[in-house]
Formats: structure tokens, C-alpha cells, sequence
């Protein structure tokens, strides 16, 4: 991608985000405090999933670039495109309901993902080799999702270490990523984020990560820190999905760090080994 598309990119994500954000707020559609995880005094939009990929629409279609990247028998641009937005649609939904979707069901959509992902297997391979491969590639989907999707514990941590982490390994989505963080991190009313990445988002960087391998290393530091929570949630008796402030992110803001300064410590750390693996 060039410097251009970058910017083009970038541009229709900051436009993007913001005009979601004030029809999301007109229709009450926002992501309000619970006490457990989230603080803020207003519900905030989750929008940014859905101007993350309008964004990397805008500049072509997502799948011809990052489908360059793995094999032709596993994935095509349109399997990934189809895989992006199945994921971007799963995490949205889980945005939309107030209870969001069951443990069980946000599972199987990203299982979904997956499979849609490893589709053109069934036309390449022989069936039984295609089954294999679709089984890891609907696993593969539902990981990615679920690490990404819990690194988005803090502003600016998910697409912030993913805006960054893409524009060092030129992928295609690092302008539209990079183009949706300052309504979460910089531009804030009364102290808070103007948008959130919201479900949507972090399952769409979830997939966006699996399909560009040389981003894989960025997965390092979130997937650490998914099971150190998991270990802490299930020794003190609670449920490893269930949602708290013990991550990284929320460890800084305890120590007094705030919101850029816990991004930026978050970033830093999650890019060392993409660094060590170049």
C-alpha cells in the first residue's frame, strides 16, 4: 500500500468514526459503565470496528492484500474479506445486545470467521485435507478474536499496539487503524474517549492479525496477558471469560499512569517481539 492509500485510509477512518459516534449516541447505541470493567461516567459509542473496515474499504478490497500472504490453497482475497466481516459482524452483534451474546454463541461466529476464512481449501484440497485445515483455521479465528478482543481491556491498547504494529510490517490496515485512535485516545470530551473499538473492532483486528503472518509476533504480549488473567480468574473461583480489571493496562492505571501514558507503555511492550522477530 502507498503513502497515499495510507493517508486516504486514515482520513476516512477519523471522518468515519466521529459521524458513527454522533448517530450511535443520537440512537443510544453506546457502551455505558458496568462497574466491573468500565468506568466512564457516559456510554460510548463502540463504533470503531465499523469505520476501521469502511476505511480499509475505501482503499481496495482488504483480502487482495493480506491474501498475498498465505497460501493460495488456504485462503483467497475473497475468503479473507468474507472472514473480516463475519468477525467485525459477531463482535457489532455482541455490541448491540444489552447482555451481549452468550460465551457460547459469540464462539461459534468466530468459529464461523474461521471457517469462511479457510473456505477455498474445499476446492483445492482433497476433503479430508480440507476439513483439517478448516478445523484449524475456525480455531486459529476463534483465538485470535478472543486475544485481541480481551487486549482491548484499556484505550488505545488494542489499536494502538495494531495501528503501530501494522505500519512496521506495511499492511494495508495500518492507516485505518491508526486513523480511529485519536477519537479513543487524544481527541476526549471531559476526560473520556469519543469512540470505542467495541467487540466489533477487536474481532477485526483479531482476524486482521491472523492473516498477515509477519504481524503474528504482535499477538505475543496480549495472548501472555489473556493467560495470566485467565490463571488469576479461575484460582479465585470466578469464570475465565468473565470480565474484570486485572489486566496489564488496568495494573498501570492503578500505579497512576493515565490513559496515553498506559497506551504508550502497552504498545512499546507488545511491539518488542515483533522487533526480536524481524
Amino acid at each position: 500500500m502507498s503513502a497515499s492509500q495510507v493517508g486516504v485510509a486514515a482520513a476516512v477512518a477519523f471522518v468515519a468514526t466521529i459521524a458513527f459516534a454522533v448517530v450511535a449516541e443520537r440512537v443510544g447505541f453506546g457502551d455505558a459503565a458496568d462497574g466491573a470493567r468500565k468506568t466512564q461516567r457516559r456510554a460510548v459509542p463502540p463504533v470503531g470496528g465499523v469505520a476501521i473496515l469502511l476505511a480499509w474499504l475505501a482503499t481496495g478490497v482488504p483480502g487482495t492484500d493480506a491474501a498475498r500472504a498465505l497460501p493460495a490453497w488456504f485462503a483467497s482475497p475473497a475468503s479473507v474479506t468474507t472472514a473480516l466481516c463475519a468477525a467485525l459482524v459477531v463482535g457489532v452483534v455482541d455490541d448491540a445486545r444489552r447482555a451481549g451474546l452468550s460465551p457460547r454463541a459469540k464462539l461459534a461466529g468466530q468459529l464461523v470467521a474461521g471457517l469462511l476464512l479457510a473456505w477455498p481449501t474445499w476446492s483445492a484440497l482433497p476433503a479430508l485435507e480440507a476439513a483439517g485445515w478448516s478445523a484449524l483455521g475456525a480455531l486459529a479465528a476463534a483465538v485470535a478474536c478472543n486475544v485481541w478482543n480481551t487486549w482491548d481491556h484499556a484505550d488505545g491498547t488494542a489499536a494502538g499496539l495494531a495501528g503501530v504494529g501494522f505500519a512496521a510490517v506495511a499492511s494495508p490496515a495500518c492507516g485505518a487503524v491508526l486513523g480511529f485512535l485519536p477519537w479513543n485516545l487524544l481527541l476526549r470530551r471531559a476526560g473520556e474517549p469519543r469512540a470505542y473499538l467495541g467487540d466489533g473492532g477487536s474481532h477485526l483486528l483479531g482476524v486482521a492479525v491472523l492473516v498477515e503472518p509477519a504481524a503474528w509476533p504482535l499477538a505475543v504480549l496480549p495472548a501472555l496477558d489473556l493467560v495470566r488473567v485467565v490463571a488469576v480468574r479461575i484460582a479465585a473461583g470466578h469464570a475465565p471469560w468473565a470480565g474484570d480489571r486485572r489486566h496489564l493496562a488496568h495494573v498501570l492505571q492503578r500505579r497512576g499512569f493515565g490513559p496515553l501514558a498506559v497506551a504508550a507503555i502497552a504498545v512499546a511492550l507488545g511491539l518488542l517481539p515483533l522487533a526480536f522477530a524481524r
